[in-house]
């Protein structure tokens, strides 16, 4: 027997509203120096890690935890990262 899975895509207005959620979780934008990800998580630079709601972010229904490491990682899942990762640079000044 072979499993299979889909992955499914959040639909396009919830990635927005993840982003903007995350972003005030996150300090806003003038806290963000960088947003990368790898295949379930984002990756975060964050300039103030006390700005950082953890309490919130863990509370907030897309994420599935968090990792204080060298850098500041939020577990969205494979399916979800990729495009609130876009949608948040997005939100970010240039």
């Amino acid at each position: 027997m072979t499993a299979t899975s889909r992955r499914r895509q959040p639909a396009p207005g919830r990635v927005e509203q993840t982003a903007r959620d995350l972003l005030a979780l996150l300090g806003g934008p003038d806290n963000i120096a960088e947003v990368s990800y790898c295949f379930t998580k984002l990756r975060l630079t964050l300039l103030d890690r006390a700005a950082a709601d953890d309490t919130g972010l863990l509370a907030h229904p897309a994420v599935l935890g968090l990792i204080d490491d060298t850098a500041f990682q939020v577990m969205l899942g494979p399916a979800t990262v990729e495009p609130v990762a876009h949608a948040l640079n997005a939100l970010l000044p240039p």
